[in-house]
């Protein structure tokens, strides 16, 4: 669970890097929209870290 979340810190933070704090000469190069498939895949990876905390709950829940 510690690598999920810092894997998604990561996408998050080299995503914000290329997308918002980019020069003015990269916007709309390769750069810039890596930053925004690296946001969606953190965005993704976010959901997926909640879902399978949720199932967890779930399943700790039933055993009791």
């Amino acid at each position: 669970m510690k690598w999920r979340l810092i894997r998604t810190v990561g996408f998050y933070l080299v995503g914000l890097m290329n997308t918002l704090l980019i020069r003015d000469k990269d916007i709309g190069t390769f750069k810039n929209y890596l930053g925004y498939v690296l946001i969606i895949v953190a965005i993704f990876d976010t959901y997926r870290i909640i879902r399978a905390a949720r199932l967890e709950k779930r399943k700790e829940a039933s055993r009791n």
